[in-house]
């Protein structure tokens, strides 16, 4: 069985939540607060940018966009939180740690990218 755990709670009220703080997550929250909404960014990794963390020109492009972002005070980001479920009229459970952010939304942005899978084929893993 498992432990019974207690969590802090805390209720989050926002006029947009964003699911996913890739480049689809990030251009979205930051649209929408530039635009005057209420808007919290949420992402199960402990950092922002989900593939923009690698790559090419991709960290060029993170920086450009976390300078956005830390100019909007109406935009709030949490990192390191999972969500347990999306419920009736948009309530969704957010656990970061050992807090419960009891979130109700306006609006949800499902932003949660993708995992890219490499083509398999006979003989892909020789020069």
């Amino acid at each position: 069985k498992a432990p019974h755990r207690q969590f802090d709670k805390t209720h989050l009220h926002c006029d947009v939540l964003v699911v996913g703080a890739g480049p689809a997550g990030l251009s979205a929250a930051i649209d929408a607060a530039e635009a005057g909404a209420d808007v919290v960014l949420w992402d199960e990794n402990p950092e922002i940018g989900g593939s923009l963390s690698y790559g090419r020109y991709g960290p060029a492009v993170l920086s450009g966009l976390s300078s956005r972002l830390d100019a909007l005070p109406n935009l709030k980001v949490l990192t390191g939180t999972v969500c347990n479920g999306w419920y009736e009229d948009n309530w969704l459970p957010l656990i970061e740690g050992n807090r419960l952010h009891r979130t109700r939304a306006r609006e949800v942005i499902l932003a949660t990218g993708a995992i890219e899978q490499p083509a398999v084929f006979r003989n892909n893993d020789l020069p």
